[in-house]
């Protein structure tokens, strides 16, 4: 199990097209959770917590409408940094 929570500050650059980049920086945090087990019971159970931060860049498609498709790549670095590559929908309010 990880589980990963983050609190970024974005800056968007303005551009006169359809589509919105953008950098990040900001705290996180990642626990990470390991069983092993068989049908005869779980042999070890062990969990970490470790505190970070994270860098990320990204763009934002604007379309008509509230949805906007996104990309973004981040690098998180605690004591074993990680990255990762999202694509996703965010609804605008």
């Amino acid at each position: 199990t990880v589980l990963q929570f983050e609190v970024n500050a974005l800056i968007n650059l303005e551009l006169d097209a359809p589509v919105t980049p953008y950098a990040g920086v900001g705290p996180a945090m990642i626990y990470v959770k390991n069983n092993v087990s068989s049908s005869q019971g779980t042999w070890s159970s062990e969990s970490n917590t470790d505190l970070g931060f994270n860098l990320l860049a990204g763009a934002a498609f604007e379309l008509d409408g509230p949805l906007r498709p996104f990309g973004q790549f981040r690098v998180t670095f605690l004591e074993g940094n990680s990255m990762s590559l999202m694509v996703g929908l965010s609804y605008v309010l």
